[in-house]
């Protein structure tokens, strides 16, 4: 397996030789996380859901999360279409980072991601062609055909990507986002494995905000057995 690397940050090797106790206890949750076992979920979709969450916050560590998507399987044009259905959730701001970042590691592959997205005064131009008084266009779909999915991306991964987006903002779509996943084919294990990895990247709330949906499907999954 191709380890997952460990923070380069200078202020964690500071902490890692402060209280080198705290760290060693992290370890087994990163191996757990970042190279399980025997995953349900595999790691290019992981790391996809990672980056889409690193992408919400902003966080420039999503170059080794994309890398690493990328070395287990995944395409470009798969984290961008990632990107786009987060974007659902999170607003253009998600994409604009994500996309930055994501063009960088791809040219160093020698490869291209052949999107860009309207400027602020095009988005206006958008905006007034809509109508009088109507809100200027949130989703990246909205903003430029060439960002609408191809269909790379299979539909219960884009629905992880949006539910992850939606439990690190606390947002009420994760249980929409979770339940179209698994409609879509997601297994309940590969929805909470999804939710325990971006609680890396989002802290244990996120996936605390997810639970309740979890529980609530897997109820469904129960009932369904008993009664079958």
């Amino acid at each position: 397996m191709t380890a997952h690397p460990p923070p380069a940050d200078e202020t964690y090797g500071w902490l890692s030789r402060f209280d080198p106790t705290y760290v060693s206890l992290q370890e087994p949750v990163r191996r757990y996380i970042w190279d399980p076992p025997d995953p349900a979920l595999g790691i290019a979709v992981r790391e996809m859901l990672a980056s889409v969450v690193l992408a919400a916050r902003g966080y420039p560590s999503i170059r080794a999360h994309y890398e690493r998507s990328l070395r287990h399987g995944a395409t470009v044009r798969q984290l961008f279409e990632a990107l786009v259905a987060a974007a659902d959730v999170g607003g253009r701001g998600v994409t604009e980072f994500g996309l930055t970042h994501l063009q960088a590691v791809a040219a160093t592959l020698g490869a291209s991601l052949d999107v860009r997205l309207p400027d602020a005064a095009e988005c206006e131009e958008l905006a007034a062609s809509s109508g009088a008084g109507s809100r200027p266009p949130r989703r990246v779909a909205d903003l430029d055909p060439e960002a609408r999915r191809s269909g790379a991306l299979p539909e219960w991964v884009a629905d992880l990507a949006a539910a992850s987006v939606a439990a690190f903002l606390h947002a009420p779509g994760v249980d929409r986002h979770l339940r179209a996943a698994y409609r879509h084919g997601a297994s309940l294990r590969q929805l909470v494995e999804a939710m325990q990895t971006i609680a890396v990247p989002g802290g244990a709330p996120a996936l605390h905000h997810a639970l309740t949906s979890l529980v609530d499907i897997h109820r469904s999954e129960q009932g369904e057995e008993h009664s079958g």
